[in-house]
Formats: C-alpha cells, structure tokens, sequence
C-alpha cells in the first residue's frame, strides 16, 4: 500500500476522468501537504440552528456540534482507499472531528461532524482547513479484486436477510388476522349461546331461572374470551423466543 503524497495530490486537482485516478475537484494546490490533504468547508448544518453561513465566519458554541460539508468533491478510483482525520490545530482550538473512512470507488464531497469541546466559542474562517485527508493507493490488484468481491458478498447477504424479514413481517401480520378473527368469532358466537340461554330460560325456568342462566352464560362468555387471548399469548412467546 502506497501514500499518496504532495505531487501525487496536486496532480490529482487537474487530473481528467480519462486517467482513472484519484481526482479532487475545487480543490486548491496550497491545500495539498507532504501527506495529506487539507479540505475547507462550504456547508455547515446545525441541529438547532438549522443552516449556517459559511461565507465569512462561522461561530461554533460549547459543546456544539456541526454537520459539515467540505468545499472539494472527490472521485477515488477502485485502487485507493481515504481517511479524514482531526488536525492537531483543531485540538489546540479545542475542535475535534469525527473519522471517516473513505471506500474506494466513492464519489461525492465529505461530510462529517465537527464538535467545540471547550467552554468558550471558536470562529472559524471560510478558508480554515478541517481536517486532514490521506490517501493511500492498493498497489496489489488481488487485494483489490477480493475487496470488490467481498462486498458484492455482503450486498448479497444483506438483501437475502432484508428479505427473510420481510416474510418474517408478513407472517406475523398474517397471524395477527387470523387470531383477531377467531376472537371476534367466539365472542359472536357465545353472544348469540348467551341469548338462547336467556330466552330458554324465561320459555322454562321462569325469572329466577333465567338470572341463573344469565349469570353462567356471562361466566362461560368470560371464558370463552380468555382462552383465544391466552393461546395468541403462547404462540406470541413462541415466535419471541424463536
């Protein structure tokens, strides 16, 4: 694996797509260090403000953090792989940064958080560099040729079980109906037992008869109810545990 240095990052701000190699689009020369590059921001998004004016200064408060934006796109051929690190003048400004890893093959500007981790407020000009970015170029084709294929493994695996909990989903769905209706089906159905209990009772048992009738047609009819709902409650622990 090879770093890509200050002469291979400042060939890569007016390299065509044509070369097939690394390209930094926006970008500028002085950015471009002995190992790294400098990116600069030109959008900043905060969470309670909202969108920022990055054209002058922009002003971060304690314990604030700042979804950015850098200035530069960047197209990274399958052979090189990035990584955006703090600087260490942010940690002097007491700013710090998440990490990110770039893949190879990535097209698009950087995003990522920038956080005050002090007690005081930090401005930050327009051309203040963020952070530092450094390539690195797979110079063993295998190696790129196994990471391609690992991650079309891993697209593949990932789709497989995105579907199996689709299925999964519709089955749950589908047991949930057919337990809602049997429910409605005992109840209706001990409902309709209940009121031929009662007008029996009156045709041959007379008031006191039917009060008995009553109440134990209300006792089964609890009960009726109670066992669907206890057996949809086993069959739910069942699929929990599965």
């Amino acid at each position: 694996m090879k770093v890509l240095c200050k002469t291979d990052l400042q060939a890569s701000l007016v390299s065509s797509q044509q070369s097939g190699g690394l390209q930094i689009l926006n970008g500028d020369a002085s950015r471009a260090k002995t190992v790294s590059y400098n990116p600069v921001l030109d959008r900043a998004t905060s969470l309670l403000r909202g969108v920022l004016s990055v054209e002058s200064m922009l002003v971060i408060h304690p314990n604030e953090s700042i979804a950015v934006r850098t200035k530069e796109r960047f197209i990274v051929p399958p052979s090189c792989i990035g990584i955006c690190v703090n600087r260490v003048l942010n940690t002097h400004n007491q700013l710090s940064i998440d990490a990110t890893f770039i893949d190879p093959g990535y097209e698009g500007h950087l995003h990522f958080v920038i956080r005050n981790c002090g007690q005081s407020d930090v401005q930050i000009q327009a051309d203040f560099p963020l952070a530092k970015v450094v390539f690195f170029e797979i110079v063993n084709s295998d190696s790129i040729a196994r990471c391609a294929q690992g991650r079309q493994d891993i697209d593949q695996i990932l789709t497989q079980v995105d579907l199996r909990e689709k299925k999964r989903q519709r089955e749950v769905e589908r047991k949930r109906k057919e337990k809602k209706g049997l429910f409605i089906k005992c109840y209706l159905g001990m409902l309709g037992a209940s009121i031929i209990l009662l007008l029996l009772g009156f045709g041959f048992f007379g008031t006191a008869g039917a009060v008995g009738l009553a109440v134990l047609t209300v006792l089964l009819s609890s009960i009726a109810s109670i066992i669907p709902m206890y057996l949809a409650l086993l069959s739910d622990s069942g699929a929990s545990e599965a």
